[in-house]
């Protein structure tokens, strides 16, 4: 059985997602750092799969925000 990669986002009030980072246990410092960052934002956060975050509607329900590319630090490795 494979192993399903997991993720943390957060949204901002308003519904704009605003932070996705992969819940990696060899940077669980980092990952703690933004998730608390976040939390200190006022965002909601939740932990969905990462098939989740790469198929999500990063589109603002609420303001059409700007929407940026996702990064992926792992692709890179």
């Amino acid at each position: 059985m494979s192993e399903t990669s997991m993720s943390y986002i957060s949204r901002k009030p308003c519904g704009c997602l605003s932070m996705a980072v992969v819940d990696n246990p060899e940077h669980k410092k980092d990952v703690a750092n933004e998730i608390a960052k976040a939390v200190r934002r006022g965002e909601t956060v939740d932990r969905v799969t990462s098939e989740q975050v790469r198929t999500m509607d990063w589109k603002c329900p609420e303001h059409a925000c700007k929407i940026l590319p996702l990064i992926s630090t792992e692709e890179k490795r």
